[in-house]
């Protein structure tokens, strides 16, 4: 491998490697408890109707974030927090590696300004890298615009074969988060149904 090689195989090194790290350096999340004891809840009762962990007598319930709290509560049980810090640790490194994938995209392959515009996305979304229903919606979403753009880029139909999929993840996963699916896939779908300016 030349020095060229050589470079641009660290560059992808940092830029993985930087957001894991500061992710697997952050303590859990206050709302990880809350979380956990929902995961437990709905792994041995079932979905709740009620709130069950609230001060308040029948106060109606949707667990938006059933999922999240169920495979928290999994990886908790078998790997204790260190689990959950690896699984943020991940997660952020897989953003970090699909942003970096639709720079190059959108910059015809321009690895130092892709590099460097990834360094910069990985500390912005670094806050939210903790253990959070976001850990799951910031790939999840970065995923749907590299089929977007594989769709527009080379035409292939196949590339929207995931969105159901991403759609039903997203769902049960963060369900607040569901719309921007919608909001992302929007500019795409008028490029295709309007006609094009002269």
């Amino acid at each position: 491998m030349g020095k060229k090689g050589w470079l641009r195989f660290w560059g992808i090194f940092l830029l993985v490697g930087a957001p894991a790290l500061t992710a697997l350096a952050k303590a859990p999340d206050n709302d990880l408890w809350f979380l956990l004891a929902h995961g437990r809840y709905v792994l041995s009762q079932g979905f709740p109707q009620l709130e069950p962990f609230s001060i308040h007598q029948g106060l109606d319930f949707v667990m938006q974030q059933w999922l999240s709290g169920v495979l928290f509560q999994l990886i908790h049980e078998g790997a204790g927090l260190l689990g959950l810090a690896l699984l943020a640790a991940f997660s952020a490194a897989l953003s970090a590696w699909l942003f970096y994938r639709l720079a190059m995209g959108a910059s015809k392959g321009d690895f130092p300004l892709s590099l460097l515009l990834t360094l910069l996305f990985s500390r912005m979304i670094s806050p939210v890298m903790v253990t959070r229903p976001y850990l799951f919606t910031v790939p999840i979403l970065l995923f749907l615009l590299l089929c977007l753009e594989n769709w527009v880029s080379k035409g292939r139909w196949q590339s929207l074969a995931p969105l159901p999929l991403l759609s039903l993840l997203l769902v049960n996963l963060q369900a607040s988060m569901w719309p921007l699916l919608l909001i992302f896939t929007l500019p795409y779908l008028a490029e295709q149904i309007l006609p094009p300016r002269l």
